[in-house]
């Protein structure tokens, strides 16, 4: 199972993945959810996403960067949906991509 932890503090967030024995299509998918969003986000605002091991933060965030991880998220949230056994997403707040 992959784990995803979401925590939102100020104008920041993070997310923290914990990779157990999966499928490795749901793997796949999601590292390549999370490789878009930091290519992506670096890219409307460099050096606002960072990558330390298994943490991915985001500093920083403005409406574009947001519209950007609303993607993301919903990608993985389908994923979630279709592979419960194999992706968890957790919040510590309300997620911070609904509207």
């Amino acid at each position: 199972m992959i784990q995803v932890n979401i925590t939102k503090s100020d104008n920041q967030i993070t997310a923290v993945l914990h990779d157990k024995i999966g499928k490795d299509i749901v793997c796949a998918g999601v590292s390549a959810l999370f490789y878009a969003l930091v290519l992506g986000i670096n890219k409307i605002a460099p050096k606002t996403a960072i990558v330390s091991d298994t943490t991915i933060t985001i500093s920083n965030i403005t409406n574009e960067t947001k519209g950007a991880m609303t993607a993301i998220f919903e990608g993985l949230k389908a994923i979630e949906h279709d592979y419960p056994e194999c992706l968890k997403i957790t919040f510590t707040a309300p997620c911070p991509f609904s509207a």
